[in-house]
């Protein structure tokens, strides 16, 4: 299990750095005030919102560590500071950048001119306004994505080529989902949402990666309902996500039979074997490793099983592809998670654009090497910022294709 006093540190250096950067933005702000002569009541109405927001923000974050289902107000407040901080955020790494490139430049160029010097008054002037009022996007574009991405789950739609793939299993059709934690939610109706999307599309199997909760064995109240509702042919599966962990091992005990309670077979480190028409499909699982965190056994989990047909591994983080299974172990599909694709995705030239690509190697969609494939589902929920910023809950419909038809 992760340390308690481990996952107290980051929170209180993410608060940290949060209340940081709004002090940062207001002597930016103050500056262009003073410099425009604008009403200075504007300087103290944000003077004073920096401690009033800085002590919400510390208190919000005790609340929800010891109340794992959030009431009403926690989302409120969830909302409120992300609508507050977020953008600030965003903003306070632009500028930063921003100046240190200029920094560079001008050491480059010639030390001994003055960058901002050789731009006139009336032209600053202009660029200060146009500065200030780009500042104004990343509100307007968390507004937008609140609305419109955040609680639209949308259907992926996945064909994976399998060599020597067996007719019975053609017609197969897998439903995965990962990331759901639970105590995100802001009432049940997100989740029952989710689950009927999912018996719309006829699964025959339906996965789940991990993260059911953040947690607390208790965020499961918002859920398991829905999880009894789910309908698959021959049933759900899942694997243990890190989130899964960050708990007493008793507490770690009373989710899993929790989970199992909801008709779900939770494999850790385990496999099963399914006879589909004659033929048998392989599904293995394993516990999580990532970070600080060793609980896997893949041998343990792909025991016995039969290198000649199809096998699948529901494995959560999808970094373990490259240190376990690709090209060291028989699996022809892993399905991960974890990665939430960066929760924040922006759209440049037709292509997607993550902050998730700094950290992952594979982050979101399909990666093929030789016979071998991982996928990487994007997730249903999320974890810190209640914002999923142009990448909708995802639920992907997976079908298994002869190679010749991608030939």
């Amino acid at each position: 299990m992760i340390p308690i006093g481990l996952i107290i540190f980051t929170v209180i250096i993410i608060n940290a750095i949060l209340i940081i950067a709004d002090l940062y933005l207001y002597k930016k702000f103050k500056r262009y005030i003073e410099s425009r002569q604008y009403d200075p009541l504007l300087i103290k109405f944000y003077f004073w919102s920096i401690p009033i927001f800085a002590i919400w923000l510390v208190a919000n974050s005790i609340i929800r560590w010891t109340n794992p289902i959030p009431s009403k107000f926690a989302i409120f407040s969830n909302y409120a500071l992300t609508f507050w901080y977020f953008p600030k955020f965003i903003i306070f790494l632009v500028i930063i950048s921003a100046s240190s490139i200029k920094k560079i430049f001008k050491r480059k160029v010639n030390p001994s001119v003055d960058v901002s010097k050789s731009i006139d008054n009336s032209r600053r002037k202009v660029l200060t306004v146009l500065g200030w009022g780009a500042m104004s996007l990343p509100y307007i574009a968390l507004a937008r994505e609140s609305l419109k991405t955040t609680m639209s789950p949308k259907v992926v739609y996945v064909d994976v080529p399998i060599v020597n793939l067996p007719p019975q299993l053609k017609e197969l059709r897998f439903v995965q989902i990962s990331d759901i934690h639970s105590g995100s939610h802001p009432s049940k109706d997100f989740f029952n949402k989710i689950v009927d999307i999912i018996n719309s599309l006829s699964p025959d199997f339906v996965f789940v990666t991990g993260d059911f909760v953040n947690f607390s064995p208790k965020e499961m109240d918002i859920t398991e309902d829905a999880f009894r509702n789910i309908t698959a042919r021959y049933g759900v599966l899942a694997c243990p996500g890190n989130h899964e962990h960050y708990m007493k091992h008793q507490e770690f005990e009373i989710l899993t039979q929790r989970i199992r309670q909801c008709n779900i077979d939770l494999l850790i480190n385990e496999n099963r074997v399914f006879d589909i028409n004659g033929t048998k499909l392989q599904i293995a699982g394993v516990d999580n490793s990532s970070h600080r965190m060793n609980y896997a056994d893949f041998d343990k989990a792909l025991a016995g099983l039969d290198s000649n047909l199809p096998i699948i591994l529901l494995c959560h983080d999808p970094t373990n592809w490259d240190k376990s299974i690709r090209r060291k172990r028989k699996v022809d599909l892993m399905l991960s998670g974890h990665t939430h694709g960066g929760q924040v995705a922006f759209e440049i030239l037709n292509s997607k654009i993550s902050p998730a690509a700094f950290f992952y190697k594979q982050y979101a969609g399909l990666y093929t090497d030789g016979d071998q494939h991982l996928y990487v589902n994007t997730g249903v929920g999320w974890v810190g910022v209640p914002v999923r910023a142009g990448l909708p809950p995802e639920i992907a419909l997976i079908r298994l294709r002869d190679v010749e038809k991608f030939a």
